[in-house]
């Protein structure tokens, strides 16, 4: 079963004015399987996202979600 993010609408509501700029930079410490992520690039097409997370398997799996945003 795929870990759903927690507090996700929330998340999005307060970062949203800090994201609406160009190249607005997250680091999502915490990138766990990458939900947050994923919400962050798909609703915010101009930020640049770099993911941290000491579980390497969370990474792979991360990695693999969120393929389609390379380079952002």
């Amino acid at each position: 079963m795929l870990h759903q993010p927690v507090l996700l609408e929330r998340s999005l509501a307060l970062l949203s004015p800090a994201l609406t700029k160009n190249n607005a930079l997250v680091v999502d410490a915490t990138l766990g399987a990458g939900g947050h992520s994923f919400e962050l690039l798909t609703h915010f097409p101009n930020i640049h996202l770099i993911g941290i997370d000491r579980d390497l398997t969370a990474i792979d799996h991360a990695k693999t979600r969120l393929a389609k945003f390379d380079g952002r």
